[in-house]
This record gives structure tokens, C-alpha cells and sequence, in this order.
């Protein structure tokens, strides 16, 4: 595709990243009155998210093994019909069982097309652009937290929650309709099973997911609890809870954005350390500034922007690692995010509920502890991963070394022309 010609297809994937990211953040403001409606406790509504997530990581790496057989425009247009139908239920659910199983049928149509768009931008975009791509179609799922997650609610508060779930499910049929302007790309070569479960072995791949794992159990870890973590600021500004999650979601969409153009730049492995490391001292500041307001607002700034530069140079490094099997390597991360952020949650939960451990600080603090053993990880990856080309400058360089070398044989040309 002509350099000038990407950004529209990949646009058209972050619009359906957004759809699906909506669908994900949207029922947790919907849990009210949809327990009300069901006559069940929010608890037990609450499972309804813990079901979709659990299905998404799950579906995830299986179905993209799947996916090589069917061309990827009519794969994500199956995706995201199975999430509209997965949806459509959930407005027509009568009781919690047929709850829970509706959000399964969705959190697999969204394992369906969130990994492949991902790896469908990489492979569209030119090489230079590929951080970029990947930035675009991440932000798509954070704008879904900022935008798509309160209008949703707004929705269901003035008409009804199933009201909301079936726009839902109609933007995910109208936009399988608009993956017609995504351009025809054939199915990938036939390849067993053990061929395509063989991406893992290659060398960096599993140190890379290793660090998803750990950052996301770090970055959710406060995030999940975050009226716990900013309660002085949630009590200083207008709004309270309400406006710190839309500040947060505001410099998240600017942190996707921005850390794909910058792993474009520099490299994705730098822009994940520095990246974990700077999140790691942002949460020790909150950790110690629970008095000033003032100092809390600027770190959640920073932690929105830097919470969500992790995803998309993560994912370029998987990319670059196996090119060929960009899709399976993707949803296999989309897993690892999914299973750093139930074991976050999970950690911060238990932390709460200890009493020698029950202040917030003590959350934070061990959110910084996991992303420091994240930034080791990487490191660690670093010096075991393969070369790789991290930056078009260093391709460049490269490539005019190794035209330079069959010019001449195989020899170094600065030898010869002293010869």
C-alpha cells in the first residue's frame, strides 16, 4: 500500500477497536439498573465483566490460530457480527445465566477482532509508520473509556440499559459493513497448529509477554481501585470520581497516541522502559503526596499518559520479533494484558482487605514494586532477545550494509578499497 494511502484503513480498525473497547468499559456504569432489572445483587451482575474477560483471554490466542485460514477483512467482519449477536442477547437477557453467557459470546467476538485489526494495521502501514498504526488502534480502546463508556451510561440512565447494549450491537453491525473499505488481503499460507503455537519459541517472544503480564498487574493494580488511591483528590474537584476517570481517560488516549509515533522514533523496547519506570516513581509519588490535591491531580495526569504507552510499543516488539505470525503473537499478548489485569485487580483487592495493609498507599507501593520488576524483565529481554530492527534509521543502516556486501562479494567494501 502506497505510504500516503494507510491511515484511512487503519482509522476504519481503531473506529472498530473503539466499538469494542465501549462494549467492555460500558457495563460496569449499566450495573445498577441492570441488577435492579434481573432482581440479582450487583455482585452477582458484576460477573458479567469478570465473564468477558475471561472469555477474551481465552478465545483469544485459539481464535487467532483459526484466523489463518480465513481471509483477515471477512475474519473481522465475522468478529464483530459474533459480538453484535453477543450483545443483541445481553439486551434481551431475562436472568443472570443468559447474562453471563451473552457477555462470553461477545468477549469472543471481541477476541476475534481486536488482536487481528491490531496485527491488520501493522501489516498495512509502511514499516516507519508501524508504532504509529499500532498507536491508532490502541487509542481506539482508550477514547472508548473516555467517550464511549459515560455515553453509554448517560443512555442508560435516561432510557434503559438495554437500550444501550443494543446500540452496541448495531454499531458492531454497521461497522462490519465498513470494513469494505479495508483492502483485500488473502489468507495467510496453510500452516498446522504446531506451526503457529511454534511463534512462542521464537527467541524474545515469551520474555515480551512475560513484561505485558507484569506491567498490567502493576498498571491496574491502583487503576481498578483508584477511589481509594486519589480519595483526596475525588473530594477536592468538582465532579469527584466521575471527573478523575475522564482526566485519566483523556491523557490515556494522548499516552496511545503519542507512544506509537515515539516507539516509531526511538524504539519500542525504550519507550516501554521508560515508560514503567517513570509509572513506577509517578505511583510512589502518589503513594507519599495523599495530603496535597494539587500533587495528586498532576500525578494522575501522568499516569493516564503513561499507563497507555505501554500497550502499542509492546505490540510493535512482538510484531518485529515474527512478522508472519503477527496475529497469534498479538493475541497471546491481548491474553497476557487480560491476565496482568485480573491479577492486579485481584492483588489490589487482597491488599485492601488485609488490615495491616488496608491504606492505599501500600497498593501503590506494590504497583511501583511490579512495574520495577517490569522494567528488569525488559532489560532481561534485551539481552536474550534476537536482533532486531527497532528504528527505521537502524534499517537503513542495514540494508546498505548488506547491498554493500553482495557489491562485493561478501566482503567488507572497506577492505577492499584499501586493497
Amino acid at each position: 500500500m502506497a505510504p500516503d494511502r494507510w491511515f484511512r484503513p487503519v482509522l476504519v480498525l481503531a473506529t472498530g477497536t473503539f466499538v469494542v473497547g465501549t462494549d467492555a468499559y460500558v457495563i460496569a456504569g449499566l450495573l445498577p439498573p441492570l441488577a435492579a432489572d434481573l432482581a440479582v445483587t450487583v455482585a452477582d451482575a458484576g460477573q458479567s465483566v469478570t465473564v468477558f474477560a475471561l472469555a477474551y483471554a481465552l478465545a483469544a490466542p485459539s481464535l487467532a490460530i483459526l484466523s489463518g485460514r480465513i481471509a483477515p477483512r471477512t475474519w473481522l467482519a465475522l468478529g464483530l457480527v459474533v459480538f453484535a449477536v453477543g450483545n443483541a442477547l445481553t439486551a434481551l437477557a431475562w436472568g443472570l445465566p443468559a447474562l453471563l453467557l451473552s457477555r462470553a459470546v461477545a468477549g469472543a467476538g471481541a477476541a476475534m477482532f481486536t488482536p487481528i485489526a491490531a496485527a491488520m494495521a501493522s501489516g498495512i502501514a509502511p514499516p516507519r509508520h508501524r508504532g504509529q498504526a499500532l498507536g491508532l488502534v490502541t487509542a481506539g480502546t482508550s477514547t472508548a473509556l473516555v467517550i464511549g463508556s459515560p455515553l453509554g451510561a448517560i443512555v442508560g440512565s435516561a432510557a434503559s440499559w438495554r437500550i444501550t447494549m443494543a446500540i452496541v450491537a448495531a454499531l458492531g453491525l454497521g461497522m462490519a459493513l465498513a470494513l469494505r473499505l479495508l483492502p483485500r488481503r488473502p489468507a495467510a499460507p496453510a500452516a498446522s497448529l504446531w506451526e503457529r503455537f511454534g511463534a512462542l519459541r521464537t527467541r524474545g517472544v515469551l520474555s515480551t509477554l512475560g513484561v505485558t503480564v507484569i506491567a498490567f498487574a502493576g498498571i491496574f493494580l491502583p487503576y481498578t481501585y483508584v477511589t481509594q488511591a486519589y480519595r483526596p483528590l475525588i473530594d477536592a474537584v468538582p465532579g469527584g470520581t466521575g471527573t478523575v476517570l475522564l482526566l485519566f481517560g483523556v491523557t490515556s488516549v494522548a499516552g496511545a497516541l503519542t507512544s506509537g509515533m515515539l516507539a516509531d522514533r526511538f524504539s519500542a523496547r525504550r519507550v516501554v522502559v521508560t515508560a514503567t519506570a517513570a509509572l513506577a516513581g509517578v505511583n510512589g509519588i502518589v503513594a507519599v503526596a495523599q495530603g496535597s490535591p494539587s500533587v495528586l491531580l498532576v500525578a494522575l495526569l501522568a499516569a493516564g499518559w503513561l499507563s497507555w504507552s505501554v500497550l502499542a510499543p509492546q505490540q510493535q516488539q512482538l510484531v518485529s520479533l515474527a512478522p508472519t505470525q503477527a496475529p497469534v503473537l498479538l493475541s497471546f499478548n491481548a491474553s497476557a494484558v487480560y491476565t496482568g489485569i485480573a491479577l492486579g485487580s485481584w492483588a489490589g483487592g487482597a491488599a485492601l482487605e488485609t488490615e495491616a495493609l488496608s491504606d492505599a498507599r501500600f497498593v501503590l507501593l506494590g504497583s511501583g514494586l511490579l512495574l520495577v520488576a517490569s522494567l528488569w524483565r525488559v532489560v532481561i529481554a534485551r539481552e536474550k532477545a534476537a536482533p532486531v530492527l527497532s528504528s527505521p534509521r537502524s534499517a537503513r543502516t542495514t540494508s546498505r550494509r548488506t547491498r554493500c556486501r553482495r557489491r562485493s562479494g561478501g566482503r567488507s567494501p572497506r577492505r577492499d578499497t584499501g586493497r
